[in-house]
């Protein structure tokens, strides 16, 4: 089909293959990007009394290329983390302590 002597089947075309490559092209540099992660916490509820309600997400800050970032932000839907609180004293968790739980 012509419209004013322009063929709008093949403009179209050209305009998806021409965002394909942005869109791709895009995705390949690096982007930084805050999210929400859902968190949960496992501990003897006997022995603890939790005084303050604990968080029931935490913010996490991510870099990387914008297709990890789509696939971190596309697993988001996975369970929520479980954080396992080894006894009633234990004040803080480390970040170091938390790696195994997060890879």
């Amino acid at each position: 089909m012509r419209v004013g002597g322009f063929r709008v089947g093949r403009l179209l075309v050209s305009v998806f293959v021409a965002f394909v490559f942005w869109f791709l092209n895009a995705f390949n540099r690096t982007y930084t990007a805050s999210l929400d992660f859902p968190i949960e916490f496992s501990y003897d509820e006997e022995t603890v009394v939790v005084v303050d309600e604990l968080p029931k997400e935490i913010l996490l800050n991510i870099s990387g290329a914008g297709w990890d970032i789509l696939k971190t932000t596309s697993s988001l839907l996975s369970p929520p983390l479980l954080i396992t609180i080894p006894s009633p004293s234990t004040r803080y968790l480390s970040s170091r302590s938390l790696f195994n739980t997060l890879y």
